[in-house]
């Protein structure tokens, strides 16, 4: 289960709106994704040493954590028609490797989970479970109208195709439901605010994040030098390459003449230009400076100096080429400025506080839970083994596999 766009959409029944609401979701986002890769860590192997771990030992198709069964469809479901794709598209053994870490994810994420829906669920009343099942409801009808004009029946023909029920759906709302409500009630509430002096460190870490360098939509011509070598022409002597400079030299001059006389610039690029945007009409698109080849440097240093959008700049020459740029839009770009950005630093602050409380509590009910088999990697075998394998390999446990 992942606090995915649903998740977001239930808070506000929740009564976790506005800024805080947002705040909340992301936060939950982020700490389903650092537990992730804490899990993936925790339980990835590779295949010859899942295979090392379980010899002698039968994979098991079914995981208890604290009495709570996974099977093995519950873990690729999600992941199968993924799997499938990746099958037919990858090389066996890039693929065996993607499928490994996919599936110890997968089992890592349902542990966690599992481990903090049974903790919520503890002291849940009847009167708030029969509220969290009105929101259930209210979700199931939210997405059969935007999703099926309203029909259940193509939603449940959906989930089947899947795999799942309408049945599995609305359980899989409710653990996110009541997940998050015991979130909101034990972990949330723990986070505080930043002082100023840890705002600024978390700006000063982060601000070539916000900000945004100017660019320039840019219109070019080129002219090149070995455009006006003669046909046939491989190694022309100096006077030879001395005329073509020439000849590109008042080709682009006439064209930089032919803008300032008022004539369209996709007209004269089409007219003038040997580059490639010739036929796009001398467009190029949005360029930052650093953001080309160095032989083309010069032509967006003459871009940036340019007053305005519409006006040609003069010709610049270079050792291969003559060019001539316009500005045909021009983005000033974003300085970070801290007063303007203290409330997404808040926000990030806060994320990091919740991820830390969340993570600590996560390690804590996994060192006190029961599994069973207590191997866990005799469950993620059987998930691999019957996961798509790769055409040849049939039946056999990927972890075997050469």
């Amino acid at each position: 289960m992942r606090f995915t766009k649903t998740a977001g959409m239930l808070l506000c029944a929740l009564g976790l709106t506005g800024c805080v609401g947002n705040e909340f979701t992301r936060s939950i986002e982020r700490a389903d994704q650092s537990e992730a890769d804490a899990a993936k860590r925790r339980l990835a192997r590779t295949e010859e040493s899942v295979a090392a771990d379980d010899l002698g030992d039968e994979p098991v198709s079914v995981l208890a954590v604290n009495g709570h069964d996974i099977t093995v469809e519950e873990v690729l479901g999600p992941i199968r028609t993924d799997l499938r794709d990746r099958v037919k598209r990858m090389a066996p053994a890039q693929y065996r490797e993607h499928m490994v870490g996919a599936v110890n994810g997968r089992v890592g994420l349902m542990i966690r989970d599992t481990l903090l829906f049974r903790e919520a669920e503890k002291d849940i009343s009847d009167q708030e479970s029969q509220y969290l099942d009105g929101l259930v409801d209210q979700e199931v009808r939210k997405r059969v109208n935007a999703e099926f004009a309203g029909r259940q029946t193509r939603f449940e023909r959906e989930l089947a195709a899947s795999g799942s029920s309408l049945a599995d759906e609305r359980e899989r709302i409710r653990r996110q439901l009541v997940i998050m409500r015991w979130l909101q009630g034990t972990v949330y509430r723990k986070v505080a605010d930043p002082t100023r002096d840890e705002l600024m460190r978390i700006f000063e870490a982060q601000k070539g994040e916000f900000a945004k360098p100017p660019r320039r939509d840019m219109l070019i011509i080129e002219v090149s030098v070995e455009s006006k070598l003669p046909a046939g022409a491989r190694e022309p002597g100096d006077d030879v390459l001395s005329e073509c400079r020439g000849l590109a030299r008042e080709s682009a001059r006439a064209a930089r003449a032919a803008l300032l006389g008022g004539a369209e610039f996709a007209t004269v690029a089409g007219e003038y230009s040997t580059g490639w945007h010739k036929e796009k009409g001398g467009r190029w698109g949005w360029v930052s400076r650093g953001s080309v080849r160095e032989t083309l440097e010069p032509a967006v240093d003459a871009l940036f100096n340019l007053p305005a959008t519409g006006v040609p700049s003069e010709v610049v020459e270079t050792p291969h080429a003559f060019y001539i740029v316009q500005a045909a839009a021009i983005d000033p770009g974003v300085q970070a400025d801290f007063a303007e950005l203290q409330p997404e630093l808040v926000a990030r602050f806060r994320e990091t506080q919740f991820n830390k409380i969340v993570d600590g509590t996560v390690r804590r009910l996994q060192e006190e839970a029961h599994y069973r088999p207590q191997n866990v990697n005799r469950f993620v075998h059987a998930v691999l083994v019957a996961a798509p394998q790769p055409e040849g390999f049939g039946a056999r446990s990927p972890a075997t596999n050469p």
